[in-house]
């Protein structure tokens, strides 16, 4: 998740405990994103390159796995069980068939209360402790609550990805880091050519970054070329018979005279 920060826009609203009616109905104005955290509106600033990349290389692993796109949402919202109304925005969620269902012709991309649980929600770490605490603590409890059968915390700071998995309404934590092959139900239940690793999660921006160097590698040697690359030039350098004025019989008394 992005750093979240409390507004102190339109102080007149946003001071006051917001219903999850009241929260849907909101409008600033702005084209900007919020959660509501215990029912206070929570800003969320633009996401990350580092979280962006991470959430995109799941998503299309997944895609590699075989679910289906239409059960593959990003930034679509969860309302939460919490003290009080709570609506979350994962990096990435995986649905179930039948909260597809229930999502179809909807206004708003928004899992509602009286709607099924997500399969999967998938939260980035971002710096700091409070986002940390966020996502480690209150959203686990949350999350655990609202019935979602798995939940991802991928941490790039602390190089490890927790798996939470629902068990008789409680989860039960797996951590993951390195070269440990991620274990989960989702995983499970499909065939993969090989296990998916910490490593290769937590590596997508650092694969990223490798990938545009040895671009601008290649189109560095592209400009530059070869100067011995005879192949490609044009004529023969040593072709004397061409060469204007030449005459082998100088060439054969010891000089050529140029002038």
């Amino acid at each position: 998740m992005t750093n979240a920060v409390r507004i102190r826009v339109r102080d007149e609203v946003t001071s006051s405990i917001m219903s999850l009616e009241e929260f849907i109905n909101y409008d600033d104005g702005r084209d900007a994103r919020y959660e509501l955290e215990d029912g206070r509106l929570l800003f969320i600033p633009c996401e990350s390159d580092v979280n962006r990349r991470i959430a995109m290389f799941l998503l299309a692993y997944f895609i590699g796995l075989g679910i289906s796109f239409s059960r593959l949402t990003v930034k679509t919202e969860v309302a939460v069980s919490g003290t009080r109304s709570s609506v979350r925005l994962p990096d990435l969620m995986v649905l179930t068939e039948e909260l597809v269902q229930a999502l179809e012709g909807a206004s708003r991309s928004m899992v509602k209360p009286d709607m099924p649980p997500p399969q999967l929600v998938v939260e980035v770490v971002s710096p700091g402790q409070e986002n940390a605490d966020r996502d480690y603590r209150y959203k686990r409890s949350q999350y655990q609550a609202r019935g979602i059968a798995e939940y991802w915390i991928v941490d790039p700071i602390q190089e490890q990805i927790i798996v939470l998995s629902l068990v008789k309404g409680l989860y039960e934590e797996a951590v993951f880091a390195g070269d440990d092959a991620i274990a989960s139900a989702l995983l499970s239940d499909r065939w993969q050519e090989s296990p998916l690793t910490a490593k290769q999660v937590l590596q997508a921006e650092e694969k990223k970054i490798q990938e545009e160097e040895d671009l601008e590698e290649e189109d560095l040697e592209e400009e530059e070329g070869d100067p011995y690359d005879y192949d490609h030039m044009v004529g023969d350098p040593y072709d004397y018979d061409h060469m204007v004025g030449y005459d082998p019989e100088c060439d054969l008394r010891g000089g050529y005279d140029y002038d």
